[in-house]
């Protein structure tokens, strides 16, 4: 009870808006992951449902009828779906599996640049598009984080600084939550640093999706 009383200080004026804020993002944070994952489920369950009707349909369907090829091509998109959880346009899926050809990038990565993709419609070239707004918002997620972080080590270092054994650990937890929050923060960050290296990559290679159009 005395280590309770010992940090209500702490815990007054713009510190509990600060926790309150951490703790709400985090709570927000993890049901969203949480639901994310409980989509995922459902849209896997789905998309093999879709995908199965489609190659039901495509079996009744001779290869000489139109409806066969966009048949054909939707049932390549929607395992190329399933495989890599990314829904992007036939252009763009080719081009994503020249760049997963190399063997060089993870999933992950995959994933984070396919936000950047466009494919002109004049010459039906795909390629990644870094603009001044996604520029921005990857400076501001940084900047969120590292704000983040160091108001999480100010909690820590107070806590265990003041409150020995017990001032550590709940500065611990308090950290980690913080962490936590930060990492969601940088998510932009995360993808446009990736984007930017697979910017150097095809520079240095652009025989890599020279093909792509």
């Amino acid at each position: 009870m005395e280590f309770f009383e010992s940090i209500k200080p702490l815990l007054g004026g713009y510190h509990v808006i600060g926790l309150a804020i951490v703790a709400a993002l985090g709570v927000l944070g993890k049901g969203l992951g949480m639901l994310g994952q409980a989509a995922e489920l459902h849209d896997k369950n789905f998309v093999r449902k879709r995908l199965e009707r489609l190659d039901n349909l495509r079996l009744g369907v001779p290869d000489d009828r139109p409806i066969a090829n966009y048949l054909d091509s939707a049932i390549e998109r929607e395992k190329f779906r399933i495989a890599s959880g990314i829904s992007v346009s036939p252009a763009k899926m080719n081009w994503l599996m020249q760049l997963d050809a190399t063997g060089l990038w993870s999933r992950e990565q995959i994933r984070a640049v396919s936000k950047f993709l466009v494919t002109d419609t004049q010459t039906g070239v795909t390629e990644i598009e870094l603009t001044s707004f996604e520029k921005i918002g990857a400076g501001l997620s940084i900047i969120g984080a590292l704000a983040l972080l160091l108001m999480g080590a100010g909690y820590f270092m107070a806590l265990a600084l003041k409150y020995d054994v017990l001032g550590f650990l709940a500065g611990c937890g308090v950290f980690c939550a913080f962490i936590f929050v930060a990492r969601l923060f940088s998510t932009d960050f995360i993808n446009y640093r990736a984007a930017r290296k697979f910017l150097t990559y095809l520079k240095h290679n652009p025989e890599v999706t020279s093909n792509s159009d």
